[in-house]
């Protein structure tokens, strides 16, 4: 028979799963500086684009506001990349305290004999959060996902019953990192 009392126990695991805009930051990741930035526009006016196109076309919020983000970027000459929404997402307005919350979190949890996880599940953009600088503290992100083209470019949208190949499409997407 093994002996088992020598051995360590193994610490048991907890997640935390967080939100990201509204939560552990002010506002939308977009707001910052993508809507006025790259597409020209006053966030409110975005916003509500977003919800008479959305009505309109009986269409969900948050494939309309990434088709619209896109379309506006174009339509203003500003191509809109991976870089580019990493970029948009690299100065988020953190919550106060947000800058040692995890280290103080993750110690307690060590003081309680729990591993922490921590997850953000997001109608946000991915790329964007990939851009902030707290990423690192994920172990995985879960939110909406451009298509890119062969050079880089975002693609987003339906039209009508079909996808155009020169949009794309948005979908919740698991992105683990490491």
């Amino acid at each position: 028979m093994a002996d088992t009392a020598s051995r360590k126990p193994v610490p048991l695991r907890a997640a935390i799963v967080y939100d990201f805009d509204g939560t552990l930051a002010r506002g939308n990741l977009q707001e910052r500086s993508f809507i006025p930035d790259i597409a020209g526009m006053k966030h409110a006016d975005f916003w509500l684009d977003v919800k008479r196109l959305a009505k309109a076309e009986d269409a969900d919020e948050i494939l309309v506001y990434m088709h619209l983000m896109l379309d506006r970027a174009r339509a203003a000459g500003h191509p809109v990349t991976r870089k580019q929404l990493q970029q948009s997402g690299s100065d988020p307005d953190f919550f106060d305290g947000l800058d040692h919350w995890f280290d103080r979190i993750n110690a307690f949890g060590d003081d309680m004999g729990l591993q922490l996880d921590h997850y953000v599940v997001s109608s946000g953009i991915y790329e964007m959060i990939e851009g902030c600088p707290l990423f690192g503290r994920f172990r995985q992100v879960f939110a909406s996902r451009y298509l890119y083209d062969a050079n880089g470019g975002g693609q987003m949208a339906f039209g009508g019953d079909q996808l155009h190949h020169q949009d794309a499409i948005s979908f919740p997407h698991q992105q683990r990192h490491r």
